[in-house]
């Protein structure tokens, strides 16, 4: 049995999960109470989160691998 590193694809789907969640509660607190300047602040801070964890050079590249082992 070999461990593999998880791939980037991997990565991305679970970066998002975090974030969809974050997202999900900011909605439903929205349509609740409404929101404030921080509670959009949070959103703000979650969304350059979200960009500077996804490496998109690693998932483009990943992609290509793939492209080319399938041709």
């Amino acid at each position: 049995m070999t461990i593999k590193a998880p791939s980037s694809a991997s990565y991305l789907v679970s970066t998002l999960e975090e974030f969809m969640a974050t997202a999900n509660s900011f909605i439903q607190n929205y349509y609740k109470t409404g929101s404030d300047a921080q509670d959009i602040q949070r959103m703000i801070i979650a969304i350059t989160n979200l960009r500077l964890d996804i490496n998109i050079e690693a998932l483009e590249a990943e992609f290509q691998i793939t492209l080319t082992k399938r041709i």
